[in-house]
């Protein structure tokens, strides 16, 4: 089972997708409670199997909380899931320059 981010294009369709899968996802939520505030990632981290759609206006402040969160991980250290938050801060930029949201889905 995994959580999937993921961006749709003006007609629906997809375009960008990652994976949070469930052994990542408890690494993750020892990395939230060690970076201080970050409410929207805790909001959707909070319930593996929720459903969840970043707005236009959440982006900037996503964008640094995954940064904050970013910075915690060791090069050497959750490998996978370091290269999750890398592959969400790209899915970030994107949905802010494209003006799209992003969703999160439970699998």
């Amino acid at each position: 089972m995994a959580l999937d981010f993921f961006v749709t294009n003006s007609k629906g369709g997809l375009e960008k997708s990652i994976l949070l899968y469930l052994e990542d996802y408890d690494e993750l939520c020892s990395l939230i409670e060690k970076s201080g505030e970050v409410d929207l990632i805790k909001r959707i981290i909070s319930n593996y199997y929720s459903d969840y759609e970043f707005y236009n206006n959440e982006l900037p402040i996503l964008k640094e909380e995954v940064f904050r969160i970013r910075i915690l991980i060791k090069e050497s250290d959750f490998i996978q899931l370091r290269i999750f938050v890398d592959d969400f801060l790209e899915m970030i930029n994107w949905a802010i320059n494209n003006h799209q949201t992003i969703k999160v889905e439970g699998d």
